[in-house]
């Protein structure tokens, strides 16, 4: 680190001099700007725009236009000079103490968030998933049964198992989810019933949303019913897509016509 000093000329003004004095005033001048003009507090030389790091404090400062003080710009001892949140990181890695409008990647997520209110929250509604089964699946007579969605169509938070047909909500990713789906059986009678249920953590919902359910309006027919409703969920949760029916024997799902969905929204606490 260096400054320039009045030995030889005062501040970057070079006097006429014997050699070796121009030389050393030449190789301080040189020096100061090489280590841009760092020294503990403030230089007392001075001109206007002339930068300076404070190596007390670690702040990169420059004098103002009026030349009569400096003006702040970061520390270079921190990311960014200080002047923004580290923009990526693990979930891990959120600020202590954000506020309101912090912007910045998360690398578990691999999805943006900003916070807002009093909570961090995902931008762009992930995780989100869609699955649909490979294959027709034979539904038993009056028993809610697990829908076989082993085909993911995307999976954007890695939260979907196609081997459980499970959604489970990832580790701070607790919040407002929309989920929804479909499911058709072939060969129902005029007046059947087919029912759709959604189980949280392998249990039937109790009340808001419990069941949705169609009735077949003709002998022989594809019969659907499709659903789609907002549950809060905790880090850990998982959910699944059972359908039912009362035709009376095992009814063959319809797989064209047969898909369950979710994803988180983005901005809801």
């Amino acid at each position: 680190m260096a400054r320039v000093d009045t030995t030889g000329g005062n501040g970057y003004i070079v006097d006429n001099s014997v050699g070796s004095v121009f030389r050393t005033k030449i190789n301080s001048a040189f020096a100061a700007i090489n280590s841009l003009n760092s020294g503990s507090g403030d230089p007392s030389i001075t001109t206007a725009y002339q930068p300076h790091i404070d190596t007390s404090s670690n702040l990169l400062k420059i004098r103002n236009g009026a030349n009569n003080g400096f003006v702040t710009l970061g520390n270079i001892s921190e990311e960014n000079l200080g002047l923004l949140p580290k923009l990526s990181g693990a979930t891990s890695a959120r600020s202590g103490s954000p506020a309101n409008g912090d912007f910045r990647y998360n690398t578990d997520f691999n999805s943006f968030e900003g916070y807002f209110g009093s909570a961090w929250a995902t931008l762009g509604n992930k995780p989100a998933f869609a699955a649909r089964p490979s294959a027709s699946q034979a539904i038993a007579n009056t028993t809610f049964t697990l829908v076989s969605n082993n085909t993911e169509v995307f999976d954007s938070g890695g939260a979907y198992n196609n081997s459980t047909y499970k959604f489970t909500v990832p580790t701070n990713g607790a919040g407002k989810y929309v989920i929804g789906g479909q499911v058709c059986l072939d060969d129902l009678q005029d007046g059947d019933a087919i029912q759709m249920s959604f189980y949280v953590n392998d249990a039937q919902l109790t009340a808001y949303g419990k069941v949705s359910r169609a009735y077949c309006s003709a002998a022989d027919v594809f019969t659907s019913v499709h659903a789609q409703l907002i549950l809060d969920l905790a880090a850990g949760n998982t959910v699944a897509q059972y359908v039912e029916h009362n035709e009376g024997n095992n009814q063959d799902t319809v797989t064209a016509e047969t898909w369950f969905y979710g994803y988180k929204l983005s901005g809801v606490s």
